[in-house]
């Protein structure tokens, strides 16, 4: 199945700086059920179901969960899917590990009155503690033009490249990459790349 953006995504094969997204203003989560106001660029609120999927391991994870009303005001709440390029979700999830060894690494941003998903993705080959080759996604909402098997709103890869350092902890390269603050509970190193 051709998905909707694959066409749309600028990929780099090489480290380069990140692009130039202005100021990002984190949205903040918390465990269960958020309330975004004027979440979408047209004022449609959005609810973030964010919530532990405990795996009684180190591959436990938090799984983000969006739904937007179909108009400004409605009670109508729907699934806001992921797209890649190469599949759709309904969900996205991040890979903490032991929290001093990210894998991967997602945070709801605003960039102006339009929100986006950054997720950093560490490649892990040999063990999580080791440096790792790190992709930045940049996810943009978009609306469906009635595409089968999509959602009337989505996620989509509107940037991706890989950062120019490899890094031990994920969320660190959210911080340089994008200039994003480290969450309050931040638990790896502050050296080069976390680690």
């Amino acid at each position: 199945m051709r998905l909707i953006a694959a066409a749309s995504i600028a990929f780099a094969t090489a480290a380069i700086a990140a692009p130039d997204l202005g100021r990002l203003t984190p949205i903040l989560l918390q465990p269960g059920v958020n309330r975004v106001p004027q979440f979408a660029a047209d004022g449609r609120e959005a609810r973030i179901v964010l919530a532990w999927r405990d795996n009684a391991n180190a591959h436990g994870y938090d799984l983000f969960l969006v739904l937007m009303p179909t108009k400004r005001g409605g009670a109508d709440w729907n699934v806001v899917g992921f797209e890649t390029g190469n599949s759709f979700s309904d969900e996205i999830a991040d890979a903490p590990h032991t929290g001093e060894d990210v894998a991967t690494a997602v945070r709801f941003v605003r960039a102006g009155a339009n929100p986006l998903v950054v997720v950093a993705r560490r490649r892990i080959v040999t063990s999580y503690p080791d440096p790792a080759e790190t992709t930045i996604s940049i996810y943009s909402l978009r609306q469906s033009e009635g595409v089968p098997g999509t959602t009337q709103d989505y996620f989509s890869v509107a940037k991706q490249w890989r950062a120019r350092n490899r890094y031990c902890n994920a969320e660190l390269a959210l911080r340089d990459e994008l200039n994003l603050p480290l969450r309050k509970n931040y638990q790896g190193s502050l050296r080069a790349g976390g680690c």
